[in-house]
């Protein structure tokens, strides 16, 4: 009598090796219980030997993890005894994975982490010519006027708005209160905040009279000087202050997702934020606007683009030269950083290699040291998949102290990166986050693997009666292991090699 399919594939719940050992006799029990061969008699006993089955797997698993629980226990007690080794290969891995969660951390930052905008995948940036090519900012930035024909004869586009480029740090003063402070300015034009889907959290922002010439002047406060400037008080806004001697009235404050320091302009400051009007006396200005589009739906970099060179060749002859170059903004803002995130990637992962062939050495000479102790296990019984399990822990658990240490060296570099004041958009926003902690835990396991498989394999090759013959605890090790040290010596001149090419 065969048993039922189910039945066998029921039988793969159980462990592997368990399974190959008493596979068989487990269906020769059920077959000696299945005494009823008719109808339900016989399917009601093969789901009790169904049950019996699972309970069965239940304890087998039970088995394993105190086999685990075991080796874990084992590993601890080896690593204790050489506390010096401990030390060096958790600060190794500790660097390696460090630098490898600093590193993703700034990439993610720069490159992966989406805008703090409404659909950000929308929004591009329009200059005049091909931006980052060393032209100077009066060269590729656009006259207020080229702004009118794309915001009202575009189809390709919701809207476009601008930013002036050439207010300075601390050109202004700003009185409240009998108190005199040196601030920044940021003039934009009336429909920047709608383009890039920000709202107040305090206040409301410009009005359409409010961006004409000569109106009453207004200003919105950015977070961090709300908060640097006026302690949050909310009664700041309505009120009014005192702009060069110019009373003006703030309206609201932008939130601090709004991090135009950040992301617009790295290294510098904005204190707050007036209307550019779109009129013929801006216009007289020159190129003076930085300029951000958002693509209507269903509308491509490349349509927009032809759009915005057809438009652009309707304009008067006499207004200065315009050519628009059209790219996605998180291209505009860190597109020049990723060639240098990508090599600095790479060197990491070069440097994680050393990290796991130098403990992938250590490791083969600490194995040469304990043949004694793998041949005496060997004698009494224990296996080579056993001996294999015990080093890869041992590996394990250095990886993941290292991993542990790495985390709070990236907590740390990444700190001290996001304060630097460096030119760099977004590098601010650099933090230690969920998705960094996903890549520290697979590089701890990756690590593992690397540096452990090959002393598991090697140290684990043992030969009881020749090892017990051995009486001294100086013995040489054997021609594979000393080639297979030879050949990581080899990995790592090859691979510091590689880093010093790179540097250069």
């Amino acid at each position: 009598m065969r048993a039922p399919g189910w039945f066998l594939l029921l039988m793969r719940i159980l462990p592997h090796d368990f399974r190959d050992r008493h596979g068989e006799e487990i269906v020769r029990l059920a077959h000696r219980y299945a005494a009823d061969r008719n109808g339900i008699g016989r399917t009601a006993v093969w789901l009790r030997a169904a049950v019996d089955l699972v309970l069965v797997a239940f304890r087998a698993r039970l088995g394993l993890v105190d086999e685990l629980r075991h080796d874990i226990r084992s590993g601890l007690r080896s690593l204790r005894s050489d506390l010096a080794f401990v030390a060096f290969a958790v600060g190794m891995v500790g660097i390696g994975i460090g630098a490898s969660v600093t590193v993703f951390s700034v990439a993610r930052a720069l490159l992966l982490r989406p805008l703090p905008f409404t659909e950000p995948d929308r929004l591009v940036f329009i200059s005049n010519g091909d931006f980052g090519r060393g032209q100077a900012l009066s060269d590729i930035s656009v006259q207020s006027g080229r702004l009118d024909p794309l915001r009202t004869a575009s189809t390709q586009f919701d809207d476009v708005a601008g930013y002036h480029l050439f207010d300075r740090e601390g050109d202004h003063t700003l009185r409240y209160d009998d108190v005199v402070m040196r601030v920044t300015r940021l003039r934009v034009t009336g429909s920047l905040f709608d383009v890039l889907g920000v709202q107040p959290i305090v206040g409301r922002l410009f009005a359409d009279e409010e961006l004409v010439d000569d109106a009453p002047p207004v200003l919105l406060l950015t977070d961090e000087s709300w908060a640097r400037l006026f302690q949050r008080r909310p009664e700041v806004v309505g009120s009014t202050v005192a702009l060069d001697d110019v009373f003006a009235t703030v309206i609201g404050v932008l939130p601090p997702s709004f991090d135009f320091n950040g992301i617009f302009a790295p290294g510098g400051r904005i204190d707050y934020v007036t209307p550019f009007p779109l009129s013929a006396r801006s216009n007289r200005t020159g190129n003076s606007l930085a300029v951000i589009g958002r693509l209507a739906p269903g509308a491509t970099i490349e349509s927009a683009q032809a759009e915005a060179t057809a438009l652009g060749e309707g304009m008067p002859g006499e207004w200065n030269d315009y050519t628009p170059v059209i790219r996605p903004l998180r291209d505009h803002l860190s597109g020049f950083f990723r060639p240098t995130v990508a090599l600095l990637g790479a060197s990491v992962l070069l440097v994680v290699l050393l990290v796991c062939a130098n403990l992938s050495n250590l490791l083969l000479a600490r194995s040469t040291a304990r043949r004694r102790e793998f041949s005496i296990r060997s004698a009494m019984g224990a296996g080579r998949g056993r001996l294999i399990r015990q080093l890869l822990m041992e590996s394990v658990i250095l990886a993941g102290a290292g991993s542990a240490l790495g985390i709070l060296v990236a907590v740390g570099g990444t700190r001290l990166l996001a304060s630097l004041p460096v030119p760099i958009p977004m590098l601010g926003e650099t933090r230690v986050d969920g998705p960094a902690l996903w890549v520290a835990l697979g590089a701890a396991a990756l690590v593992a693997l690397l540096f452990g498989i090959v002393p598991a394999l090697r140290g684990s090759d043992t030969q009881p009666g020749e090892a017990l013959r051995q009486q001294s605890r100086g013995s040489s090790c054997g021609r594979g292991q000393s080639a297979m040290r030879r050949g990581l010596v080899a990995a790592q001149v090859a691979i510091a090699c590689l880093l010093l090419v790179g540097s250069t």
